[in-house]
């Protein structure tokens, strides 16, 4: 595969190609992983193995809509989940359940997204899996050649545009985003993104 079959060419919307108990046992193991790679022990809550499930249920079935946002207070396992995602959808890539055997997640942060080009924004817009981490951590507006624009919101544009699965984590709750960035935003989000909020406590010492 060349490296273009990294990036849009099907208007057909991502899912786990599996089974939900499939899904269910390699998230969990892939959490748990993360959690011991930061050098923290692994530790499956209640309340993380029901967002697993969730996941699972709602990353195998045939979904209206086309991404996850995984939202709540800091340190509560948004990020590491997302991981968890990313790496789920990379075993299966490797063990052959997809056309592209080289398909995978590009993670970066909102502050990352920020600081790029427009041609960078433009070229990250369109892959066909995207992974933003702390969205909302960065300004939303960006002066370039003594000209405004909104990086983080052109890019979600096109996303929604051409449905590409999209995974967000995030510290806002939807009242602070519709005030940064706008009522618009807010509402792509909710025909996109699958909601999921971490009510947990904190997994940072």
């Amino acid at each position: 595969m060349s490296w273009m079959s990294q990036y849009q060419n099907t208007s057909s919307r991502f899912k786990l190609n599996c089974t939900k108990e499939e899904a269910i046992t390699i998230l969990r193991a892939s959490f748990k992983a993360v959690v011991q790679m930061r050098g923290n022990k692994p530790e499956i809550t209640p309340e993380i193995e029901k967002i697993i499930v969730e996941i699972a249920s709602i990353m195998t079935s045939e979904h209206r809509k086309f991404g996850l946002m995984l939202s709540g207070q800091c340190g509560n396992g948004k990020s590491t989940m997302a991981k968890a995602v990313s790496n789920t959808i990379r075993i299966l890539s490797l063990a052959k359940r997809y056309d592209n055997p080289n398909l995978n997640v590009l993670t970066i942060s909102a502050k990352e997204i920020a600081r790029m080009s427009k041609e960078e924004t433009k070229r990250i817009s369109n892959r066909i899996l995207l992974s933003i981490d702390d969205f909302g951590n960065e300004p939303a507006e960006i002066q370039a050649y003594g000209n405004i624009w909104n990086p983080l919101v052109d890019l979600l544009e096109y996303r929604y545009d051409y449905q590409l699965f999209t995974i967000i984590t995030t510290n806002l709750t939807p009242p602070q985003i519709s005030e940064k960035y706008g009522m618009r935003i807010t509402d792509r989000f909710r025909e996109m993104l699958n909601i999921i909020v971490f009510k947990g406590k904190s997994f940072r010492k």
